[in-house]
């Protein structure tokens, strides 16, 4: 069940495009002068995010009032310029996706836009992975509901809490760390009311990256088998070599490459996969946030 949505609504920077400027111009000052920094949601009276010298505030309050923007956007935008890898990318990330913010529209319900992306994805893994009902049942469900919300109806609260219970009970019945856990939980987090929860949709963006970097490992030929053999090879050099000799300098990993160099190798090659998955999924998520953005453009 569910209620059309009623009442005011807030235009981006109050339909006032002197506003956008002075955002920029803020922040552009501070980028030129490197005080944009990677820990989120933060301002010192210096130094700060992509939000703090958009605004020189640590104060969502501010971004809400004062520019008439939602603190879902605040929270993701930093979020999304920290993943951009190394504290320029993370800079310089910021400046595109403020400049696409449009002027004069009611971005509110543009969060859930993005979270149907996201989710979207996750359908299509699921497509190409093995058939799993449950989690499929709970996609289409969590999906609904942020439709539901993009065609100006709002969800009742019954509705999202039974949702997130459905999903957390998928995930608790996964393997741990599967690909199968990591999605159902990227739609536990998104079970959740943007309007009552701004953190929800960076957490669904967090919970996406993950997913996606388990993805990319099954699509490149890492297995769950692979995943648990790793876990086996460190334990058996752990009780070989270490437990008895607390004092040893070397690690698990430097007696695992001795005794099973190809086996050492792969783990290597997986670990190298994993982190390029993770930087091309931040990148990804950066070229979504924009779409959402320039989607709403008047001009």
């Amino acid at each position: 069940m569910s209620t059309n949505l009623t009442g005011v609504t807030s235009l981006t920077f109050h339909n006032n495009q002197a506003l956008k400027g002075a955002m920029l111009a803020r922040f552009c000052a501070h980028l030129e002068a490197g005080r944009v920094k990677g820990l989120p949601n933060t301002w010192n009276g210096e130094t700060g995010s992509v939000i703090g010298c958009a605004t020189e505030s640590d104060d969502l309050a501010v971004w809400t009032t004062a520019l008439g923007l939602p603190k879902w956007l605040a929270l993701l935008i930093d979020a999304v310029a920290a993943g951009q890898g190394t504290p320029e990318a993370f800079a310089l990330a910021g400046r595109p996706t403020l400049e696409a913010i449009p002027v004069g529209v009611d971005l509110e319900r543009a969060g859930s836009e993005f979270v149907l992306k996201l989710l979207a994805d996750i359908g299509i893994w699921l497509g190409k992975a093995a058939p799993h009902v449950p989690l499929s049942e709970v996609l289409a469900t969590v999906t609904a509901l942020h439709e539901a919300v993009l065609a100006g109806k709002r969800p009742e609260a019954a509705d999202w809490r039974a949702a997130r219970r459905a999903a957390m009970a998928v995930a608790d019945s996964c393997t741990g760390h599967s690909i199968e856990q990591l999605m159902a939980s990227t739609v536990e987090a998104a079970g959740w009311d943007a309007s009552h929860s701004p953190t929800m949709i960076t957490d669904v963006m967090r919970a996406w990256v993950n997913a996606y970097s388990a993805y990319a490992l099954l699509d490149a030929g890492w297995t769950a088998a692979d995943e648990a053999n790793v876990y086996v090879r460190l334990k058996e050099m752990h009780d070989r070599f270490l437990k008895d000799n607390p004092e040893s300098k070397r690690t698990v990993f430097e007696h695992y490459a001795e005794q099973y160099p190809a086996e050492e190798e792969r783990l290597r090659w997986r670990m190298r996969t994993a982190r390029e998955a993770v930087s091309t999924a931040n990148a990804m998520v950066s070229t979504m946030l924009l779409a959402v953005l320039q989607a709403h453009s008047v001009d």
